[in-house]
C-alpha cells in the first residue's frame, strides 16, 4: 500500500494506516490508549511513502520530522466513554488542565465560559494552544480569549487528534506557543456507519451519558467526486457533589491556634465541613455577642468550631451543596464534506460544519452582600411581618434596626444557562502544477455565538423595597414603605417559598449575547525545489489573510447596576486584521553514509503584519539525524509569538464579586514575608487594625488592556528514537523540553493580588496599584487587568515506549508515554525576584505522569487495560514556611481502565469500557474534588457500553 495521494485533497481521507506505523517506531508519542492500535506491526512495515503530519506543512513520514508529534487515535476516542473530547485529551500527560465540564462548576456563577471546554498545552495557557480542524484554524469560541471550544467538536466525527508541545508559530500562526491541537475528521466514508453508546456510574445517579453518531459517505459521478456526512448527538446529565460522599466542604483557613511565625504550629489548616455561619440560609444576626438565628422562632446559631467572625463547622451556607461536579449538556453537530475532481490537476472541495451546545451551570442562591446603594440586610422594629419573639429581643437590646445575613434559599437558585452555536464553512481548489508542485486555495467563514442566560437574579432595588415594611395606617395591610405600587412585601427571615408575586416582583432573568466572527483566505504552494545528492529540497510557502471580530452585548438592567451580584459590561465591538506569509524549507543534507544514515535540516519562517500591535516575526529551525536504522536524533529551536487577542485588547470589562481576607487584618499581618507589616503601615494601615467590613464580598474588575505588546517564546525540544534491530517491535523515545515566555500576557487572581502588594520589598511594585481601599481602609475594589508579565519558563522531559509481540494466535502491544517537568514558573517583575510564582509540581502541573497501555487481539475479541498515573504534587509550592499550611502535600492517584470489544462477521462491534475500576477518589484537599484543579477524576468507576455498525 502506498500513502503517496492522488491528489491533495484526498490525501488526508488515508492517513490512518500510516499515522499507526509512526506510533510502531516511536516516531510520535504513542495514542492515549494502547487499544487505539489499529493493525499489527506486520500489516503496518510499507505503508508509508509521505504524509503530512501536525508541525509541518511539507508532506513526508512523522519519523522524518524534527519535532515528535502525540497522536490519539479513532478507537482511543470512541472507546473512552465520553462524549466531549477535551475528557480524552487531558490524560495525555503533556495537557495541563483547561476548562471542561469537570471544572466548570466552581467558575460557573458568574463565568459566560462556564460549560466550554479548552485545550492547555504544557499548562502554559489555553490562549497559548492553537487547536485546528483538518490542519486549519478555528473561530475563537471563548468570551474572552482565543481559544478554541472543544464541546462544540463532535468526538465521534473525529478520526485522530494529532498534538505537538512547543513552538510552532512559524508553520502555523500566533497562539501555537505552546502547541498545536490538530482534529482530523472522518471524511472517508463508503456506506453509513452507525453507532450508539450509554454509559453510567457505580457508585450513584448522576453523569449518566449516551451518544449517537451517523456517518456515511459514497461516491459519485464515476468516481470523480466523493461526499461525506456526519451528525453526533450527544447528552450528559449533571452530577452533584451531594450525589458522592467525599464532597463535605474542605476549606483551608487561618489556624485560630497559631501564635506566629516559627512557632511550629501550621498557619493555615484544612477544616472539613466548613460553612459560613455568618450567611446561614435561616439567617443569621448578631445580638449583643451572640448570633442568632429565625428558624421558624427565634433561637441561637450553632456556630461549631468557630475559625474566624463568620465562619464555623456547624450550620451555615456550605457552597459545595450547590455545586457540580459535572455540568449537565447536550451537544449536537453535524458536519458535510464534498470533493470533486474537475481534471486530473484540480480538485474542488467543500467542507462545513454546524455545532450546536446547552449547557446548565452551576448556581448559588441570592444573599445580602453588596447592597450598593440600596440596604438589603436591615429589618425595622416596626415592619408587622416580624414575629413576637424577634420583636422581643429587639426591644430587650434596645435595637430599633436589626442588621442580618443571609443566603435565601427558599428564594431559588440563580443558574446559568448557556446556548452556544458554531459553524464553519471552508471552500477551494487544490491540485498540482505540471511539475508536480502542489497547491492550495481556500475561503473560510466561521462564527460562534453564545445566547445566554441567567435565571432567579435579583433586582437590588426591588429586593430593598420588599423588606422594609410597614403596616398601612388605613387598612392595616403590611405594605412597602417605599410607596411602589407593585412592590410584594417579603419576610427576609421566612423559611417558605416565594408566592408567585413575590417572586415576580424581585426576580429578573438576565440575558447575555456574545458574538465572535473569522474569515480566512489562504494560498499555499508546496513541492521540491531541486535535487541534491542526499534527496530533493522541499518547500512549502504560503501567504494567509485573516479577519477576526468580537460582539457582545449584556442586560440592560445588569449593565446600569440594578441586578444583585451581577454587573453587565458595557457593549463591545472590535475587530482586528492580519497578513501573514510563511516559508517552511526541508534540506536533506547527508545520506547513505556511516553514522549519517540521514541527515535532514528543516527551517521556517513566518512574518505577521497585525492592524492592532505592528509587524511580528517568528522562526524555526531544526535538523533530523538518523544515526542508523536504530538510533535517530531529533531537534528543533524556535521563536513564536501570540498577539493579544481582541478581549486581551478592548474587553470593557466585568464587575463581580469576591470574598477574601485582607492580608494587613490582624489575624494575617504575621503570615506574610517579613515586609508586610511595613508595606501595610506605609499604606495607611494601623497597627493591631482589624478590617471592619470582613464580611462583604469585594468588587472584582476585569478588564482589558489596549496597551499590551506581543509575548515572545523561545522554545527547545531535543530528543533520540531508538528502535532496536535486535529486538524487533521495540521502540521508545526521549525528548527534552524547554519554552521560556516573555512579556507573557496574563493576570492574577484577587488573592495574589492583594497578599503580593504588601508581601513584596516595598509597596512600590506592579500589584499595589490595583487594590484600592474606602475611607475605613477596608479593600473596596481589585483590578484584574490584563498586563505583559516578565516571564513564562516551563521545561521538562518526555519519554514513550512502544512493543509489539505475538502472543498465543493473537498479538500484544504495550505502549508507555509520560512527561516529567523539571520547571514551571512565572516571574511577574524581570527585576524582582520576589515576584516569582512557582507552579512546578502544583496540583495542576505535578511532576510526572504517565500512561501504560496493554492491548490483546486475537481474531475479533480485543482486550484493552490502561493505567493513568498523576504524581504526587503539592499544594502550594509558593508556601513560604514549612508551617505555612498543616498538609501541603498531595497525594498521587492511579487509574485503570478496561475495555473489552469483539466484531461480529455481520459488522457488529459491541465494546464495554470501564474508567477508574478501582473507583478511587480525588485527593482531599482544598478546591480539588470540585475538579478546579488538578485532572483527577471525580466521577467515579463508570461503565459504558457502545454498539456500532457498519452499513
Amino acid at each position: 500500500m502506498s500513502c503517496k495521494p492522488a491528489n491533495i485533497r484526498k490525501s488526508r481521507f488515508k492517513l490512518n494506516a500510516c499515522t499507526i506505523l509512526l506510533l510502531s517506531l516511536g516516531a510520535s508519542a504513542q495514542s492515549t490508549y494502547a487499544y487505539a492500535q489499529e493493525e499489527s506491526a506486520e500489516k503496518q512495515e510499507a505503508a508509508v511513502e509521505r504524509i503530512a503530519v501536525t508541525g509541518s506543512r511539507i508532506q513526508r513520514a512523522g519519523f522524518e520530522t524534527a519535532t515528535p508529534v502525540n497522536v490519539v487515535g479513532k478507537e482511543a476516542i470512541d472507546e473512552s466513554g465520553f462524549s466531549n473530547v477535551y475528557d480524552i485529551l487531558k490524560s495525555v500527560p503533556a495537557i495541563g488542565v483547561g476548562l471542561g465540564s469537570a471544572n466548570g462548576s466552581p467558575q460557573a456563577l458568574s463565568n459566560p465560559e462556564a460549560g466550554a471546554s479548552f485545550i492547555n498545552l504544557r499548562g502554559l495557557g489555553t490562549d497559548r494552544s492553537l487547536v485546528l480542524i483538518d490542519g486549519r484554524r478555528r473561530v475563537s469560541g471563548s468570551s474572552a480569549s482565543s481559544a478554541v471550544d472543544l464541546s462544540m467538536i463532535p468526538a465521534g466525527l473525529i478520526e485522530r487528534v494529532e498534538v505537538i508541545t512547543g513552538g510552532a508559530s512559524a508553520v502555523y500562526g500566533a497562539d501555537a506557543v505552546s502547541g498545536v491541537v490538530n482534529m482530523i475528521m472522518k471524511d472517508d466514508i463508503d456506506g453509513i456507519e452507525v453507532s450508539v453508546s450509554t454509559g453510567m456510574s457505580t457508585e450513584g445517579s448522576g453523569g449518566e451519558r449516551f451518544s449517537l453518531d451517523l456517518a456515511g459517505g459514497s461516491e459519485f459521478a464515476n468516481g470523480r467526486g466523493n461526499m461525506v456526512f456526519g451528525l453526533s448527538f450527544g447528552k450528559e446529565q449533571e452530577l452533584r457533589s451531594s450525589q458522592r460522599d467525599f464532597t463535605t466542604q474542605l476549606n483551608l483557613r487561618p489556624n485560630p491556634d497559631n501564635t506566629g511565625p516559627n512557632d511550629g504550629i501550621p498557619d493555615n489548616i484544612h477544616v472539613d465541613n466548613l460553612a459560613l455561619f455568618g450567611f446561614s440560609p435561616k439567617g443569621a444576626f448578631n445580638i449583643g455577642g451572640s448570633w442568632y438565628t429565625d428558624d421558624n422562632g427565634v433561637r441561637l446559631l450553632d456556630r461549631g468550631e468557630q475559625f474566624d467572625g463568620i465562619r464555623g463547622t456547624g450550620e451555615g451556607f456550605r457552597g459545595v451543596d450547590f455545586s457540580r461536579l459535572r455540568q449537565e449538556q447536550e451537544t449536537l453537530a453535524t458536519r458535510f464534506s464534498l470533493d470533486y475532481e474537475i481534471s486530473d490537476d484540480i480538485n474542488f472541495f467543500l467542507d462545513a460544519d454546524y455545532g450546536q451546545t446547552t449547557t446548565v451551570g452551576s448556581g448559588q442562591p441570592d444573599n445580602t452582600t453588596q447592597g450598593g446603594a440600596f440596604v438589603i440586610n436591615k429589618l425595622q422594629r416596626d415592619n408587622p411581618l416580624l414575629p413576637d419573639d424577634l420583636t422581643a429581643l429587639m426591644d430587650a437590646n434596645g435595637l430599633t434596626t436589626l442588621s442580618y445575613n443571609r443566603a435565601y434559599e427558599n428564594w431559588g437558585v440563580r443558574t446559568p444557562t448557556f446556548d452556544r452555536t458554531s459553524y464553519s464553512i471552508v471552500a477551494g481548489f487544490n491540485g498540482f502544477f505540471k511539475n508536480d508542485w502542489s497547491w492550495d486555495v481556500y475561503y473560510q467563514d466561521s462564527r460562534y455565538e453564545n445566547n445566554s442566560k441567567w435565571a432567579n437574579y435579583t433586582l437590588t432595588e426591588h429586593v430593598a423595597n420588599a423588606i422594609d415594611v410597614i403596616e398601612d395606617p388605613i387598612t392595616g395591610e403590611a405594605v412597602c414603605r417605599s410607596g411602589d405600587a407593585d412592590c410584594v412585601p417579603i419576610y427576609a427571615l421566612s423559611q417558605d417559598p416565594l408566592s408567585a408575586e413575590q417572586s415576580a416582583y424581585i426576580h429578573h432573568t438576565a440575558l447575555r449575547f456574545h458574538r465572535n466572527e473569522q474569515q480566512v483566505f489562504s494560498a499555499s504552494l508546496t513541492g521540491d525545489v531541486f535535487e541534491l545528492p542526499s534527496g530533493d529540497v522541499q518547500f512549502a510557502a504560503g501567504v494567509e489573510h485573516r479577519e477576526e471580530s468580537i460582539a457582545a452585548l449584556d442586560d440592560g438592567l445588569a449593565r446600569q447596576g440594578d441586578l444583585h451580584l451581577f454587573r453587565g459590561q458595557e457593549p463591545q465591538g472590535a475587530e482586528l486584521t492580519v497578513d501573514e506569509a510563511y516559508l517552511e524549507v526541508v534540506i536533506p543534507v547527508l545520506s547513505d553514509m556511516p553514522a549519517f544514515e540521514q541527515f535532514d535540516i528543516e527551517a521556517a519562517v513566518r512574518y505577521s503584519d497585525y492592524d492592532t500591535i505592528g509587524g511580528t516575526t517568528a522562526t524555526k529551525l531544526g535538523f533530523n539525524w538518523a544515526i542508523s536504522d536504530d538510533v535517530r536524533i531529533r531537534a528543533s529551536k524556535a521563536t513564536s509569538v501570540r498577539a493579544p487577542n481582541l478581549s486581551e485588547l478592548f474587553s470593557p470589562g466585568v464587575t463581580t464579586g469576591a470574598f477574601l481576607i485582607d492580608p494587613c487584618d490582624i489575624s494575617q499581618i504575621s503570615l506574610g514575608t517579613s515586609t508586610r507589616p511595613a508595606n501595610c503601615a506605609a499604606i495607611g494601615i494601623p497597627a493591631g487594625w482589624a478590617d471592619p467590613n470582613a464580611a462583604p464580598a469585594k468588587e472584582v474588575v476585569t478588564g482589558g488592556n489596549s496597551s499590551l505588546s506581543e509575548e515572545k517564546s523561545d522554545s527547545l525540544t531535543i530528543g533520540a528514537v531508538i528502535t532496536p534491530s535486535v529486538i524487533e517491535g521495540l521502540s521508545f523515545s526521549i525528548d527534552y523540553w524547554d519554552i521560556e515566555i516573555t512579556d507573557a500576557i496574563g493576570s492574577f487572581g484577587v488573592n495574589d493580588i492583594i497578599k503580593k502588594c504588601v508581601d513584596s520589598p516595598t509597596t512600590n511594585n506592579d500589584f499595589c496599584p490595583l487594590v484600592a481601599r474606602d475611607s475605613q481602609l477596608s479593600i473596596a475594589r481589585i483590578d484584574v487587568t490584563k498586563i505583559n508579565v516578565g516571564s513564562l519558563n516551563a521545561r521538562g522531559v518526555d519519554f514513550e515506549g512502544y512493543y509489539s509481540t505475538d502472543v498465543s494466535d493473537g498479538n500484544l502491544a504495550v505502549s508507555l508515554n509520560g512527561s516529567y517537568l523539571l520547571e514551571h514558573e512565572q516571574l511577574v517583575d524581570a527585576n524582582d525576584p520576589t515576584s516569582l510564582f512557582i507552579t512546578k509540581n502544583n496540583p495542576d502541573n505535578p511532576k510526572f505522569r504517565s500512561n501504560l497501555n496493554f492491548t490483546y487481539k486475537e481474531g475479533p475479541l480485543s482486550v484493552g487495560f490502561n493505567t493513568r498515573y498523576i504524581g504526587s504534587a503539592i499544594l502550594d509550592p509558593n508556601a513560604l514556611t514549612a508551617e505555612s499550611i498543616d498538609t501541603n502535600d498531595v497525594p498521587s492517584r492511579m487509574y485503570n481502565d478496561l475495555v473489552i470489544g469483539y466484531e461480529f462477521e455481520s459488522e457488529l462491534r459491541l465494546t464495554a469500557t470501564i474508567t477508574n475500576i478501582g473507583d478511587v477518589e480525588p485527593p482531599r484537599r482544598e478546591l480539588i474534588f470540585e475538579g478546579a484543579r488538578g485532572n483527577y477524576d471525580n466521577v467515579g468507576r463508570f461503565v459504558s457500553l457502545r454498539a456500532s455498525y457498519n452499513f
